[in-house]
């Protein structure tokens, strides 16, 4: 069984789901005695040097281009070139990542066995163009997966994949296996905060607020946006409790994160994908057992509600931001916060996994086998 996946990131900094799902499908054919060769597609993103070294079962391909992948010059050299790989290796199974990568349908010269489109961008903030294109693969595309029930809601409308069959998984790619929590003890007693650091979008101008300044906050992650020169030197000269620690890839933060006390997840609702935001650390720092503060996301917020494994801001505003942090800060050595911790092992262990996700795809591969 050849199992090929068409990313559009580069492997082992932002989406871990690209090298789980594909890890994952090949662990099944492995596992019930069929040969199998898993292989990733990546474009060469200069700022994430290849760290191939960490998926040492799956075989990746860097597709070099002339310009940056996320320009348009650069997307369309990498479909080209990425869909010669694609037709040289002839998959059973292909996977494309995004509509980013969706383009390489038009220029297969054989049709896989089953075509997965993992969706976990919302089509139509990337324009008229590309809901345009998705519109024109019903027939070739077997399977969606999505990562959130209202953005699922909103692709199936605009991009009339009513008839495709659709599953929603979660945005946690860490398995059962490697679940390990440090005891609420072990804490460095300080707030993380992981990924894009942005003055609008994840409110970065709130970590120069002067009372946000006197709380222990560590900040992981590239600094973006239009001040994003500001921004990197506000924080770096910072001589309050805030730290801003630079970027590290997912491995090293995923070492780091089990020492936190706090995660804090807010995207600014400024468009839909942000307002039904599903982010990867939500769920990672769950896993973790590290309570997530987070903005009222809807998907966010059912998870915590159910759970009780965080604090819920009220609104995006900075006074329910300072808000929330001074109260998680006051819980710190109660029972409260070590329930906190508890609800998410609970949760980490019944349902949000990987290994739970997965098994909403496994049926599919078990009809693939017969065919």
């Amino acid at each position: 069984m050849k199992i090929v996946g068409v990313s559009d990131v580069s492997i082992g900094y932002g989406s871990p789901q690209v090298p789980a799902f594909i890890q994952s499908i090949y662990n099944y054919y492995v596992n019930v005695g069929i040969l199998a060769t898993g292989y990733i597609l990546e474009p060469d993103q200069p700022e994430s040097p290849p760290v191939h070294d960490h998926f040492e079962d799956l075989v990746i391909n860097r597709v070099y281009t002339q310009y940056h992948p996320h320009t348009s010059q650069g997307r369309l050299e990498y479909i080209n070139k990425a869909a010669q790989l694609v037709n040289r290796l002839q998959p059973d199974i292909l996977i494309v990542f995004c509509t980013y990568s969706l383009p390489i349908l038009y220029k297969l010269k054989r049709k896989p066995k089953f075509t997965i489109y993992y969706n976990y961008e919302m089509v139509h903030l990337y324009g008229i163009f590309e809901l345009e294109m998705n519109r024109h693969f019903e027939g070739i595309i077997d399977l969606v997966v999505y990562p959130e029930e209202n953005r699922a809601v909103k692709d199936i409308e605009h991009c009339g994949f009513k008839k495709i069959p659709s599953e929603i998984l979660y945005n946690i790619a860490m398995s059962k296996d490697n679940f390990s929590i440090r005891n609420v003890d072990e804490r460095n007693g300080r707030i993380l905060y992981q990924g894009t650091i942005d003055f609008v979008k994840t409110f970065g101008n709130y970590y120069l607020d002067s009372r946000i300044q006197k709380i222990n906050i560590d900040l992981y992650g590239k600094i973006s946006g239009d001040n994003s020169d500001f921004l990197f030197q506000s924080l770096t000269e910072s001589t309050g409790a805030i730290r801003y620690m630079g970027y590290v890839d997912n491995k090293r933060l995923s070492q780091i994160r089990k020492h936190y006390s706090y995660s804090i997840v807010s995207w600014n609702p400024i468009n839909e994908s942000y307002l039904f935001a599903c982010p990867n650390k939500f769920f990672e720092s769950i896993f973790d057992g590290v309570p997530p503060l987070s903005a009222p996301h809807p998907q966010c917020k059912s998870i915590i509600t159910q759970y009780e494994c965080g604090l819920l801001m009220e609104d995006w505003s900075l006074k329910s931001f300072l808000t929330t942090l001074m109260t998680a800060n006051r819980l710190l050595g109660t029972t409260k916060y070590a329930k906190m911790v508890e609800n998410c092992k609970i949760a980490a262990v019944n349902e949000l996994n990987w290994d739970n996700q997965f098994k909403k795809v496994e049926p599919y591969l078990i009809k693939l086998r017969k065919v």
